[in-house]
């Protein structure tokens, strides 16, 4: 084999660095591969992550309608009187702003004011006419208007009250609004728009752009009026997640019909400052939000970027009933911006953010403090510019480094480069908020590691070294074997042989997951892997892979095994056994406890390699894969862990103890598939195994004779021997079924399965 020279290895370390960079630089701009800007957003929550919890300022707390409140106010919505009760109870607490995370979008039940207009209106006929009659009236409906009620409270607060309102995404009207409909809820929301709204034309001679440069939203979905007109300060509490459903920031500026509008937590500081929120725009997007003389970082489509404190309860919570109740010092609530909102779970208002799942108040109050304190996040000024520096700088340093020193240098010269610049990222987050782009950067060099280093591994230590360091990571030893020693079996293609195909699967794996954190679950599922698979390698098969927790292994192949399906079905019952002896062991230390179904099946299959030139994979295809595949499922309807077919019972049943269950027509396959439960070895099954196969397999005679009494009978006589025998309880149910409705005339004794 002809070797490189070192001036040509380094020439071309070059140019692959180069190539790299120019290939990092398109897919930053034109943003080719969604998935690195996904990764991107997860970095960020890194970041968070951490950095690690910050106390917040103490000018925000937050007043929850929780678990608490419901259990002892009433299901939500609550009456307007109780809302103006809780507007009281913190006025006369000495709140300053009280910010509404909720909206009065109908009027409250007037059931009252209807009888008291009805009397009104009758009075003559009722011959009560009287002054007196009148002024009562008037006074009974004073008191039982309650959507008047709350905004008469709204007025007379102490506090300054910020209501809550939200944007459809839809642009369009909805059917059916009318002209005065639109016009009323634009009105009902001129509270929340940006007192200064400046344009500022990158062309001077064009006064307004041809489109608006951020989003414009959808029609309002305002309070009532009465309640809107009760104060002068409103915002919207929309707020959008990013592509992977995190919360990271809260729109700035909403566009509708032509104007700006701001939202429930700047005006909630309006409020606070008695001060006026502004906005300037360009042809290119939002450039400067200012609340006085507070600049507010935003990004050019008009959004604040949301600096979390901690996980949900970092602020103060206070039950709404509590409040009600007087159980809540005032000196908690003075001079404090009250957030008002939902936090019950079963009012759908939860965020999910870097930290964890929080209510919607307490995104607002972040933000909210976030302003008071000056703590933003934010991208530099050039950003994009400066992203792209890192990455040529990246890639060129590798390239250089690795130009001039082996792989082995290199990987300590790429660990430093990787580190230190995480580092820096997550100094520069830390103590001054500002956010650099890791994952282009990070990713260029680390293609140029791998790429460089791996053409110089190729280059130096040639084929045979090649081919066993790269391929013993994901199969066999047995498999790098063989291509060591015949290196054109890497080639594409297969040859068609007869082999044992086996499928296993973890039963309620999804569950099981959903109760345990990333780490455990992956710690279980190592374990677990780990046991399974050194039993398959020691009776001579091959995992061909895992999926999730899935394993699919080869007996027969690429090593020529006369006896593979014996391999396979004592493989399965050793497995089995194990994991009996991993479930104790689990138990003890409060571990799930895995249960394993796995399918067999044996016959003619195309083994080799599969795929592409330049990406293959040892495996299989074939129909006996499929019904193998097949079998496993079908465990789940005989309740099951160990099924295999008639072609592998017949190859293994001088060594293994098995009953034949059922004949069935799988999904994929026109033929009907005699199945086959392994009971266990054969030497080691014993009299009371023995028996409970000989009753199934009279059992199983009467069935098929269609005596549906008969086999009924017998199938009870299994569970009398082993009372949570599966089979039997299905074929006694089945037994039932075709009692009452039995299979047509021309039924062939197979059940057929519905799904795979």
């Amino acid at each position: 084999m002809a070797f490189f020279s070192h001036n040509r290895i380094r020439f071309n370390s070059l140019l692959i660095s180069m190539g790299l960079i120019i290939a990092g630089l398109l897919l930053y701009y034109y943003r080719l591969i969604p998935f690195l800007d996904f990764v991107e957003l997860k970095t960020i929550d890194i970041r968070f992550l951490s950095r690690g919890e910050q106390a917040p300022g103490s000018q925000v707390a937050i007043a929850v309608i929780d678990e608490k409140s419901l259990a002892a106010e009433g299901k939500w919505p609550w009456s307007r009187l109780k809302m103006a009760g809780l507007i009281n109870k913190l006025s006369d607490a000495g709140a300053s702003v009280i910010a509404l995370d909720v909206g009065f979008f109908e009027p409250d039940r007037q059931d009252a004011v209807a009888v008291i207009n009805e009397i009104r209106q009758n009075k003559d006929l009722l011959a009560v006419n009287t002054e007196a009659l009148t002024t009562f009236l008037d006074e009974e409906e004073g008191k039982r208007n309650y959507d008047k009620r709350l905004a008469d409270d709204i007025k007379q607060s102490k506090a300054k009250v910020v209501l809550g309102y939200y944007f459809n995404q839809d642009i369009m009207i909805p059917t059916g609004t009318d002209k005065d409909a639109f016009t009323n809820h634009t009105r009902n929301i001129r509270s929340s728009k940006y007192m200064f709204d400046r344009y500022i034309p990158v062309n001077p001679n064009k006064l307004k752009p041809d489109t608006i440069p951020f989003k414009e939203y959808g029609f309002p979905e305002s309070n009532i009026r009465i309640i809107s007109d009760s104060t002068k300060y409103s915002g919207f509490f929309n707020a959008e997640p990013d592509i992977d459903g995190n919360l990271r920031w809260i729109p700035a500026v909403m566009g509708f019909d032509g104007k700006r509008y701001a939202p429930l937590s700047l005006m909630a500081l309006c409020a606070y400052f008695e001060t006026h929120a502004s906005v300037v725009w360009t042809d290119y997007g939002v450039r400067e939000i200012k609340l006085g003389d507070i600049e507010i970082p935003v990004s050019s489509d008009g959004k604040i970027m949301i600096n979390f404190r901690g996980g949900q309860g970092t602020f103060p919570y206070y039950a709404i009933t509590d409040i009600l109740n007087d159980k809540i010092p005032k000196d908690r609530l003075k001079g404090k911006i009250i957030v008002v909102g939902a936090s019950a779970i079963g009012l759908h208002d939860i965020k999910t953010t870097p930290f964890d799942r929080m209510p919607g108040p307490e995104i607002h109050a972040t933000l909210i403090d976030n302003i008071l304190s000056g703590t933003f996040l934010y991208y530099p000024s050039g950003y994009e510019l400066f992203s792209c520096l890192a990455i040529i700088a990246a890639g060129l340093l590798m390239g250089l480094v690795l130009s001039f020193v082996g792989s082995t240098a290199g990987l300590a010269v790429f660990l430093i480069f990787f580190s230190g610049y995480w580092f820096i990222a997550r100094t520069l987050f830390n103590e001054m908020g500002l956010i650099l782009n890791l994952v282009y950067p990070l990713f260029v060099l680390s293609c140029t590691y791998i790429a460089i280093a791996g053409y110089q591994y190729f280059a130096v230590e040639g084929k045979r070294r090649f081919i066993q360091s790269a391929f013993s990571t994901y199969l066999a030893p047995t498999v790098v074997d063989e291509l060591i020693k015949s290196p054109e079996k890497l080639n594409l293609g297969g040859e068609q042989i007869n082999i044992t195909a086996f499928f296993s699967d973890v039963k309620g794996f999804s569950t099981i997951s959903e109760k345990l954190s990333p780490g455990e679950l992956v710690e279980l599922l190592n374990e677990y892997l780990t046991e399974m698979e050194e039993i398959i390698q020691t009776h001579l098969g091959i995992v061909d892979k895992y999926e999730g927790d899935a394993i699919i292994a080869i007996f027969g192949a690429p090593l020529k095994v006369p006896n593979h399906a014996e391999n396979a079905c004592l493989a399965s019952i050793d497995m089995q056994d194990r994991l009996a002896q991993l479930r104790e062991k689990w138990r003890a230390v409060n571990k799930p406890a895995l249960e394993m179904r796995i399918g067999i099946a044996t016959g003619l299959a195309i083994v080799g390699n599969m795929g592409s030139k330049k990406r293959m994979d040892y495996t299989m295809m074939g129909d006996t894969v499929n019904t193998a595949a097949r079998l496993e499922g079908v465990n789940k309807v005989y309740g099951t862990y160990s099924m295999i077919s008639d072609t592998t019972y017949a190859a293994a049943k001088d060594k293994i103890a098995a009953r034949e269950i059922d004949a069935v027509n799988v999904v994929g396959k026109k033929r009907p598939v005699t199945i086959y439960q392994v009971m266990g070895r054969k030497t080691a099954s014993g009299s009371h195994v023995d028996e409970i196969i000989r009753q199934y397999e009279i059992a199983l005679s009467a069935y098929r004779e269609m005596d549906w009494e008969k086999a009924t009978r017998l199938f009870k006589d299994v569970l009398k021997l082993d009372p949570e025998d599966g089979p039997s309880q299905v074929m006694i149910e089945r037994c039932l079924l075709y009692q009452k409705t039995p299979p047509p005339t021309d039924w062939n004794r197979a059940f057929s399965m519905v799904s795979k």
